[in-house]
């Protein structure tokens, strides 16, 4: 308290708090000169090859553990195409979906009919067209089915307390 009151004798406020200012800010880095980034290139729209792409269907599916993370680059892989050439990868109970951009289903084609060699082969691939896309099979109409546990019992009764001697 001492050494404050000293300092305030000898100096004015403004200029202790600005002695403590530069003190403080000694250790900061130097400050720099930030520009405004100009606005990203609008983005030219994909080639979609004039339609829409061919469907294809692979023999594995969810039972076999299929799962798009690794049914893109196998399709990529073995069947000769670019991540942009491939479309909608439906993975099913026992088999994949995928869709081929237009412009790359011959070559796809072509390239998974070589034999590699590899496990890679025990995946079939065949043409499917276009399938209309796999929908889960409509709710039966009528009474709403029960689990397990039986048929409903009817309305539950209210709650009675019973009347109990305090223990």
């Amino acid at each position: 308290m001492a050494l404050g009151q000293a300092l305030l004798a000898e100096r004015s406020p403004e200029q202790v708090a600005a002695a403590l200012f530069r003190a403080l800010r000694s250790t900061l880095p130097a400050p720099e000169e930030i520009t405004a980034l100009p606005p990203p290139a609008p983005r030219a729209p994909r080639d979609t090859g004039g339609g829409e792409g061919v469907w294809f269907r692979l023999s594995i599916g969810r039972h076999s553990q299929a799962d798009p993370r690794w049914v893109l680059p196998f399709l990529c892989r073995r069947g000769d195409l670019t991540r942009r050439e491939v479309g909608r990868i439906d993975v099913l109970d026992r088999e994949t979906r995928v869709e081929i951009a237009p412009w790359a289903a011959e070559r796809f084609l072509a390239a998974v009919a070589r034999p590699t060699g590899d496990e890679d082969d025990r995946i079939k691939v065949e043409p499917l067209g276009r399938p209309a896309p796999h929908r889960a099979p409509p709710r039966p109409s009528g009474p709403p089915r029960h689990d397990d546990r039986g048929p409903p019992r009817g309305p539950k009764r209210p709650y009675v307390p019973k009347n109990r001697a305090p223990r």
